[in-house]
């Protein structure tokens, strides 16, 4: 398992389960950002809870990390955004939802 940081500080608008993707946390960021992280355990936040950036979110279950990044209703490459919020948090192996 992998710690998993917050990309993007804001409030906590989803924390539940998925079929597809396990327990899932939904990020709305202070940048105008959604950020849904997927198969997530270990997990304090809970909806409206405030998430600051480079803190911990969970864990990931297992090895793989699924995450969609939305800004103004659009997609976002997740190399190219995650470039933006460089950092000196752990790396994790993160698998496309797109």
């Amino acid at each position: 398992n992998y710690l998993v940081p917050v990309i993007s500080s804001g409030v906590v608008v989803f924390a539940g389960n998925s079929d597809d993707y396990g327990k899932i946390v939904t990020i709305e960021g202070e940048d105008g950002s959604t950020i849904t992280y997927g198969n997530i355990l270990n997990t304090d936040l809970k909806l409206y809870d405030y998430a600051s950036k480079d803190k911990f979110l969970g864990e990931v279950d297992g090895t793989t990390l699924y995450i969609v990044i939305l800004k103004n209703g659009v997609y976002q490459d997740i190399e190219t955004y995650l470039f933006k919020f460089k950092s000196n948090s752990p790396c994790i192996p993160i698998k496309r939802c797109l």
